[in-house]
């Protein structure tokens, strides 16, 4: 297939594509053909319809179901920044 500057893709590239793109992503397919950019490799594992290992994994964490409770470390950490934000400067004392 040709592309608008004249390199083609060789069968044996497309080959190399749908194995290594497919199972590892570019960066393995791009050790292989190292003369092929990544989006050169992208491009033509797209126009082959390959998806790579990557894009078949969810990449948002799942919602938390419930709902979130504060320990009681991080609301006595809370209370002691308050209090310490809300301070007036002369009230602000190193412990004896």
């Amino acid at each position: 297939m040709n592309n608008p500057n004249g390199w083609q893709w060789e069968a044996w590239e497309d080959a190399v594509l749908e194995r290594s793109y497919t199972a590892e992503g570019w960066k393995a397919t791009h050790r292989q053909l190292p003369h092929r950019t990544k989006g050169a490799i992208t491009s033509r594992a797209s126009t082959l319809g390959l998806r790579g290992e990557r894009s078949r994994q969810k990449r948002t964490q799942p919602k938390p179901t419930g709902p979130t409770y504060w320990t009681p470390a991080v609301r006595e950490a809370c209370a002691l920044l308050t209090a310490w934000r809300c301070a007036e400067p002369g009230q602000l004392r190193a412990r004896p």
